[in-house]
């Protein structure tokens, strides 16, 4: 695997891509021109079909397509994405996107040809991504990337489904979201998750009690029962249970309970803006309970973010230690890129759906024929970043593994143990 673009040129090229949607997105947020106007505004797609070249001369952007991947006979497909208030997730999500594009390229995959995807954004915004999904539809997509959040995710697949086209689910689900006919989920669902890292904070902090803090929507929510389920059936009491808001950013009410409550352990289910906040108001507060981050939290603004206040405390991820794993080049390539180590679970997730959808089209030897596809999807086996992807009956991939980390000196070091 090899990295074309300098680390310095990578960065900056994705800041300065996603800074320029997240304008647009105000813009159009404002707009008196309704939904029809939002999605000019939101979509990024830079042709009029998926055959249809970009026009000559028009610069390379990562994710969406260009000049030099028209020309190279890219592999189009249709990519909604998560955007809105969670802008670290969709700078993460577009690295991972990137770096697969160059892989299946120069691995010859698909004979040296890539990916390339044409983005619209649904600002989170179920509206806007079922119009989103409709403009892709109508560009005349088979295959098509559902990255958003659960809501969104779920109406636009029953779009995609009823228009007969192949759904690939990379994010984390509260649930199993795909069926084996024609949605299929790399992602892992919340409760094989909380399956896989439950039994690692048994084990690696033997907590008598323990805190449970998550964010109110239904991945919070799933993973909250999922863990609730497990401490019981093991003689782990909850002392303490609570949700925030999406939007939250002073966690200082909740964290007054906790202390009150004294729970061993308080494991927060969220995003990392939001752990940044709670873990520097948790220290400040001087709670003494260990604390352990979702894998929503875990990716580097974390580290960048909370700083020394992380020290000691503890996050999971569906990517798994580097070592001797499929990820060990991708950690390589995505620290060489962005000067980041480990990458985002988030990242990881992104660039195993591209390879999922290369990985079934060159096994179907086809690009478009969705019942070839279905079938290749369905017996595909094979080694990413985020573990062995391998589907069960229901589309839900079951290889992925989740696992416990410790934060030691500003890094993410792998727990004793574990």
């Amino acid at each position: 695997m090899s990295i074309s673009e300098g680390p310095n040129r990578a960065t900056h090229t994705r800041h300065q891509q996603s800074t320029a949607r997240r304008l647009t997105r105000r813009g159009s947020a404002i707009a008196a021109l309704g939904l029809a106007t939002a999605l000019l505004a939101a979509c990024s797609s830079s042709s009029s079909s998926p055959s249809a070249p970009a026009a000559a001369g028009s610069a390379s952007v990562g994710g969406t397509s260009s000049a030099s991947a028209a020309s190279s006979g890219a592999i189009k497909v249709g990519l909604v994405i998560l955007s809105g208030p969670i802008g670290d997730n969709e700078i993460n999500m577009e690295q991972g996107f990137s770096l697969a594009e160059k892989d299946i390229a120069s691995e010859k995959i698909l004979g040296g040809r890539t990916i390339s995807t044409d983005i619209c954004e649904d600002n989170v915004e179920p509206s806007l991504g079922s119009a989103c999904t409709r403009k892709l539809l109508n560009d005349g997509y088979k295959v098509m990337i559902l990255d958003e959040a659960s809501p969104e995710a779920l109406a636009d697949q029953a779009i995609t489904e009823r228009a007969g086209v192949i759904d690939i689910l990379p994010s984390q689900r509260g649930v199993p979201a795909g069926d084996g006919k024609l949605a299929f989920s790399t992602g892992v669902s919340g409760t094989i998750e909380v399956s896989d890292v439950a039994p690692q904070i048994k084990s690696a902090l033997k907590p008598k009690t323990v805190g449970l803090l998550a964010e109110d929507n239904d991945f919070g929510a799933a993973e909250d029962q999922e863990f609730k389920s497990y401490f019981a059936a093991n003689g782990i009491q909850v002392s303490y249970n609570s949700t925030f808001a999406t939007t939250a950013t002073d966690f200082s009410s909740q964290l007054s309970n906790i202390s009150a409550a004294h729970p061993d352990v308080l494991i927060m289910i969220g995003e990392a803006n939001q752990g940044i906040a709670a873990v520097k108001q948790a220290k400040a507060m001087g709670l003494s309970s260990k604390i352990v981050l979702s894998s929503g939290m875990t990716s580097p603004a974390l580290i960048t973010g909370a700083g020394s206040a992380l020290n000691g405390d503890y996050a999971w991820s569906t990517l798994p230690f580097p070592e001797g794993t499929a990820g060990t080049q991708f950690y390589s390539e995505y620290d060489a890129a962005y000067h980041t180590t480990p990458p985002s679970a988030i990242s990881g997730e992104a660039y195993t759906a591209m390879m999922t959808i290369a990985q079934a089209m060159a096994a179907a030897k086809s690009t478009t024929d969705v019942s070839a596809l279905q079938s290749a999807l369905s017996s595909l086996t094979f080694q990413s970043p985020t573990g062995t992807v391998k589907f069960n009956s229901s589309g839900q991939n079951v290889g992925a593994s989740t696992q416990l980390w410790t934060v030691e000196n500003g890094k993410f070091v792998a727990t004793p143990g574990q």
